[in-house]
């Protein structure tokens, strides 16, 4: 009885233990997470490319640790761009009270949709997509790219200041983010002295063929525009471009589109305008790290939907830092402090600097900045020769007034904008010679092409690795058509790089080019590839080597500077310059100079192989075929070190290396054959010898083709 009852006892303590400790272990069991949310179209281009982009900041984030060593976990809903299924998982997400923030959605539709939800709850929300102004207007949801209000204003800057188009005709989505954009369009327009000629309100839930037919067929000679404008999403875009382009109509098209666009775009179409608020290849220095690692991800490049959420997913993890990690229970005044936190992003000197510019939001909860604009020809979308940089002090800018009535200057509400040149360049290599192992210099003969549109000084430019500098002469060819100058030099000069010698004597050499502009920085001028030509043929290289191919690429090179006024000369400023970068891959063809260089290493391999086939009463004569060896390989590596003085090991050093370990065997080797001998242990002696003479050639040829398949 005493021992039923002392049982239940026990059992009866150790379920209230459980009950009373059961909080803490859950909490310590528990996943020590933050949630951030992301909703849009998962099943589309641009939903993936939502996903690409924030998944690759949260990772980073993640694989540095966390938000105050607490991971990251994304939680993805698929709103379908469907604004009542939009609603629907506002209210989930509200329902569920994990996510600190929401980024997404991807229209304007969804967006406000679930904005009413986010706005009553006191969700914060940051869209890396939508733009239409009552998204934003009044609730918490926060914009990194600018809304429909300004992009309808630089359209149209860029339509009449720039391309100097004088009529327009619009074809707009028939819904908030259509009727904006068209709105802001037809005011900016009168502005301008620019006529509308024709305006269509298209609607993708009615027969669109129908719509499309009345629209092509109600051109003609008389009300064609000289340029269409389209407010529209990005499958109907897609199918109104292709229309039109296949109409044969000869006015241009500008539109806003994503990576669902591009993807249905119909092959071989004629050249159009498309605005973007990132392009690759034109970023800042941010950019150019996203780009590198985007593709090493995804391997593929990034669309602006993938780095406009990138920037979204940096603000919400920037903003959750701002205010620390929330306890338990905590959530909605967390959230009520992040969107305090997103407002105090108000100037550039409060601002995030994200890949598609720096981050920082006006009143509305808008950021404002240029937009990229685009051209889209033989299937890709390469940057146009003019796109607008924002001015941070107007008043260094000289001539600012004349420069606003040439078009170089844009002003858009109140923030002015300078037109910078993008300059297409391509190098064609002639010759390389006199490539000087020691000193790492090597002679190359090239021609220069560049492409631009305007007038720009291009000989004046810096090579940031010529031995003596370079001065460009008189254009070897020029030609100048519908406005764009293509001047093409020859330059002959000395060049240094540090050439890499691990894999000497199987040798891969990288020969590049690099300059800059001397004066003009990169919010001025962006030197890119030239999209058109990418000459990878040489005609002529040096007599060892083979020319194994030619990349180019441009990326920012910062330097420090007071600008010679003495207020900097205790706190210099950085300064940032387009650097374009050629650069010539290398590989050695001739074959008998690996042979030569190894030869000594396989003489001494060969000669201790010897061992095995002398009598064993013969130590004297392995011994000086041992300290033979020695010398020959001691000779040939202070020969090699002499002719390549280099700090690291190179592939012909670890060749030395190994046949120094083969000589101290093979004195260890003979030594105990001799032993063997004098004990007269000859059936030890007989294994010994076999082995050495199978073991001993396996382990060059093993040695060898490790070699082999590390460096060459």
């Amino acid at each position: 009885m005493k021992k039923t009852l002392l049982i239940i006892l026990s059992i009866i303590f150790i379920n209230i233990t459980i009950m009373l400790l059961y909080p803490r272990i859950a909490s310590m069991l528990k996943e020590d997470v933050v949630y951030i949310a992301l909703a849009g179209p998962m099943n589309t281009a641009d939903g993936q490319a939502m996903l690409m982009g924030t998944d690759l900041y949260l990772d980073k984030v993640n694989k540095q640790g966390g938000i105050d060593g607490r991971k990251i976990k994304l939680l993805i809903y698929d709103d379908k761009n469907d604004k009542k299924t939009a609603g629907k998982i506002a209210s989930e997400i509200a329902d569920e009270n994990k996510a600190l923030v929401v980024l997404g959605h991807y229209q304007s539709s969804a967006s406000i949709a679930a904005g009413k939800i986010y706005n009553k709850k006191e969700i914060p929300a940051i869209t890396g997509s939508s733009t239409a102004e009552a998204v934003t207007f009044g609730n918490n949801y926060f914009s990194v790219i600018p809304n429909n209000r300004l992009l309808a204003k630089f359209m149209m800057n860029y339509v009449s200041r720039t391309l100097k188009k004088r009529s327009v005709s619009i074809i707009f989505a028939n819904d908030a983010y259509g009727r904006s954009l068209a709105s802001g369009f037809e005011n900016t327009a009168k502005n301008l002295d620019i006529e509308i000629r024709k305006k269509w309100a298209y609607d993708a839930n009615q027969n669109q063929d129908a719509q499309l037919k009345e629209i092509i067929n109600s051109l003609n000679e008389n009300n064609e525009p000289e340029m269409f404008l389209l407010a529209l999403y990005s499958v109907e875009s897609a199918k109104i471009v292709t229309a039109l382009k296949n109409a044969e109509k000869a006015c241009s098209v500008m539109t806003f589109s994503g990576r669902e666009f591009f993807k249905r775009l119909q092959p071989g179409l004629g050249s159009f305008y498309c605005i973007t608020p990132y392009m690759s290849g034109i970023g800042n220095e941010q950019a150019y790290i996203f780009e590198h690692e985007f593709k090493e991800k995804y391997e593929e490049s990034p669309t602006w939907v993938s780095a406009c959420y990138y920037d979204a997913a940096q603000t919400a993890v920037e903003a959750i830092k701002k205010i620390g990690i929330q306890r338990e229970g905590d959530i909605r005044q967390g959230r009520r402090k992040i969107i305090t936190a997103l407002a105090e992003f108000y100037d550039q000197s409060h601002a995030i600097a994200g890949v598609s510019g720096y981050i920082y939001f006006d009143s509305g909860g808008n950021v404002s900045r240029p937009y990229s604009v685009g051209i889209y020809e033989n299937n890709k979308l390469v940057p146009a020769f003019s796109q607008y940089q924002q001015i941070t002090d107007p008043k260094g800018v000289e001539n600012i007034f004349k420069k606003i009535l040439e078009g170089e200057v844009i002003v858009i509400d109140g923030k002015y904008m300078i037109s910078a040149w993008t300059v297409y360049t391509d190098i064609k290599v002639n010759e390389i010679s006199m490539l000087g192992t020691k000193d790492s210099v090597y002679s190359m003969d090239f021609n220069l092409r560049f492409r631009y549109s305007g007038k720009l000084d291009d000989t004046s430019i810096k090579f940031s690795n010529s031995v003596e500098p370079i001065t460009l002469g008189q254009p070897v060819s020029e030609e100048m058509t519908d406005g764009i100058t293509t001047r093409e030099y020859r330059v002959k000069a000395d060049f240094k790089n540090r050439l890499d010698f691990h894999g000497y004597p199987f040798a891969r050499h990288l020969m590049p080019v690099r300059f800059r502009h001397a004066r003009l920085t990169r919010d001025k001028l962006i030197y890119i590839p030239d999209p058109d030509v990418m000459r990878l043929s040489v005609n002529k290289s040096v007599a060892e080597w083979d020319m194994t191919g030619i990349s180019f690429h441009s990326d920012i090179l910062t330097k420090n500077s007071s600008f010679g006024n003495p207020k900097y000369f205790d706190s210099q400023l950085t300064i940032s310059y387009s650097q374009f970068n050629a650069e010539i891959h290398i590989r050695r063809k001739d074959p008998f100079f690996i042979l030569k260089k190894f030869s000594p290493i396989i003489a001494v391999l060969v000669i201790l192989y010897m061992i095995y086939f002398i009598r064993p009463s013969g130590i004297g004569i392995r011994v000086l075929i041992s300290i033979s060896a020695l010398v020959i390989n001691t000779a040939a590596h202070l020969k090699n070190q002499s002719d390549l003085p280099v700090e690291y090991m190179t592939a012909l050093e670890y060749g030395f290396c190994t046949a120094y370990v083969f000589i101290i065997l093979c004195i260890l080797i003979s030594i105990l054959i001799n032993r063997l001998h004098e004990q007269g242990s000859g059936k030890k002696l007989t294994l010994l010898i076999h082995a050495g003479i199978i073991a001993h050639p396996l382990a060059v040829l093993s040695v060898g083709f490790l070699l082999v398949r590390i460096f060459r």
